[in-house]
């Protein structure tokens, strides 16, 4: 069922009945440009606002703009390496990343490593050149998000300082679970979500 605001759109629709000239109805329309929810595709609800905002994007159901706003002056954690900098890793695309993670979920999840919480603005005074934040990595659905795209909103403007934390997982955080399905998406700055079209009998 749609839960936005007014009259369902055109891409939230699974499809149509078509009736013949009797008024009858002979048969069912898929909607080709249908997309479906998040929750239609079985994934588990948003641990946070910054989950939420991933799955809304990856799906069509929000814009990518609303990921980067949501993780603005967030604290997340970030894995460490050997001497205390960032763990960075490869994505499957050869995406130099750097693994962020907003929930204790989502960190427990990824497996036992040490780990540092820190503010976002402090974070992108630290990621490597050439690095893009990796959200989530062990999420139903996680995203690459360009560094510049966080910028924009302003949070790497904020006054710097030391990070915070290192060890346990933040106590108003818990428990830990693994997600079967998994997908990934890509959100840099200026890229705008494609609209769809067509169909009746909505989704959400």
């Amino acid at each position: 069922m749609w839960s936005g605001e007014g009259k369902p759109p055109q891409w939230a629709m699974t499809g149509r009945w078509r009736s013949g000239l009797d008024g009858e109805i002979v048969e069912w329309e898929d909607n080709p440009d249908y997309r479906p929810s998040p929750r239609t595709l079985g994934w588990p609800g948003p641990e946070d606002e910054v989950d939420r905002a991933v799955q809304l994007a990856s799906t069509g159901y929000g814009p990518g703009e609303a990921v980067p706003a949501a993780l603005a002056g967030r604290e997340v954690a970030v894995l460490t390496a050997p001497g205390g900098g960032l763990v960075s890793a490869t994505a499957t695309d050869g995406t130099p990343v750097v693994p962020v993670f907003t929930s204790s979920v989502f960190l427990h999840a990824a497996g036992r490593y040490a780990f540092e919480l820190i503010g976002v603005e402090n974070l992108l005074a630290r990621v490597p050149e050439g690095h893009v934040l990796y959200l989530n990595p062990s999420a139903a659905v996680s995203m690459l998000l360009d560094p510049e795209a966080v910028r924009d909103v302003g949070v790497g403007e904020l006054p710097g300082g030391p990070g915070v934390g290192v060890g346990s997982c933040p106590a108003d955080l818990a428990s830990v679970w693994g997600v079967a399905r998994r997908a990934r998406r890509r959100f840099r700055p200026g890229a705008g979500d494609r609209g769809r079209s067509a169909g009746a009998g909505s989704d959400a």
